[in-house]
């Protein structure tokens, strides 16, 4: 057990050494949020929102069919993605904490800009 609270103290102090310590912990604090979220709101929201999406897109019987398709398939994929984000929220990997999927949030969650898929980079 030892070895895990030193292993865990010397990948903080690397990451907060490499960089500007105030980025670094933005960086931390970001993929935390992200992971939570990610991890708790897919189950709930994503199969939704991809219903609602893909209805806006094209039309309500698409939405019924091939949104719950599309949410079944990308659920899995954001909470293992939000999973990956809470296990290594201190090592600034991928490339300065960014995120494996796209958006970054289920838009109704992480969406800050008003419109729709503003955590999209």
């Amino acid at each position: 057990m030892r070895w895990v609270a030193v292993l865990f103290l010397g990948l903080v102090l690397s990451g907060a050494a490499g960089a500007d310590v105030a980025t670094y912990y933005t960086g931390v604090g970001n993929k935390i949020d992200r992971g939570f979220c990610n991890v708790l709101g897919a189950p709930i929201l994503e199969i939704p929102y991809q219903v609602y999406s893909v209805s806006k897109e094209k039309n309500i019987l698409a939405g019924g069919t091939i949104g719950v398709a599309k949410g079944i398939v990308t659920m899995p994929l954001r909470v293992l993605s939000g999973s990956y984000d809470l296990i290594t929220f201190c090592i600034p990997i991928p490339r300065d904490f960014g995120s494996l999927i796209r958006p970054d949030y289920i838009p109704w969650v992480g969406d800050t800009s008003g419109g729709e898929g503003g955590a999209e980079k």
